[in-house]
């Protein structure tokens, strides 16, 4: 096990050496991402968990082709939405955090999710091919997540709106919220984002239902 984290630690040190390059190279991920990256990343998480649950081989081989698929997807993703919002800039020190933070809890999630298919193996009646459309599918919107992040970041100047239905519940800090804008760079570094746990607002972001969105166009921002 502490061999694994280590020839793992040693995967994700190269590829944050690797995104020197890729910040001067956002401008060829423009436009990319629903067309290849994501499909790209749907496959390859189906393959590692369909071919694990037909096989009879060792968990490990097929657990590294999933982490292999979050190193080799998520740069491009987050890449890409950037260049799509900036234009090719390039990118903050605070960027590569979240970007390298994501992965490593993705590649933890990935650990994870093959210890609970260890268990499902050779279940009778397990449906291999519905397993792994399953979880590509959940895998592909938590790249949407990182791509959105990446769309974000790249437009930390553009102004948004506090806007969303008050619902069942509100709370002191929604209220003020409510119609102000702030700059994108102002909501991440005060982490002012709407959504359960979040302790910056007075409801934790339970049972909200507000969000950010563009002023101008209407278009809402996911996070």
């Amino acid at each position: 096990m502490i061999t694994a984290r280590n020839n793992l630690r040693t995967q994700i040190a190269h590829v944050v050496q690797m995104l020197d390059w890729v910040k001067t190279a956002t401008d060829t991920y423009g436009g990319e991402y629903d067309d290849h990256i994501r499909a790209d990343h749907w496959t390859d998480i189906y393959e590692a968990v369909y071919n694990y649950l037909t096989s009879s081989e060792s968990i490990t081989k097929y657990r590294n082709d999933a982490r292999k698929a979050v190193v080799n997807n998520f740069p491009p993703a987050f890449y890409s939405g950037y260049a799509d919002e900036s234009g090719g800039s390039e990118t903050e020190d605070d960027d590569e955090a979240w970007l390298t933070k994501a992965m490593n809890e993705a590649l933890t999630f990935v650990d994870e999710m093959f210890s609970s298919l260890k268990d499902k193996r050779g279940q009778e009646g397990l449906e291999a091919d519905a397993e792994a459309s399953t979880r590509a599918d959940g895998y592909r919107g938590t790249l949407d997540t990182v791509y959105s992040q990446g769309k974000l970041r790249g437009a930390k100047n553009q102004t948004l709106e506090f806007d969303g239905d008050d619902g069942e519940e509100s709370c002191t800090t929604c209220v003020g919220l409510k119609g102000k804008r702030r700059t994108i760079k102002w909501i991440l570094e005060n982490d002012m984002i709407p959504g359960p746990g979040n302790e910056n607002f007075v409801c934790n972001g339970y049972k909200c239902q507000h969000f950010w969105k563009n002023p101008k166009t209407g278009e809402r921002y996911t996070f």
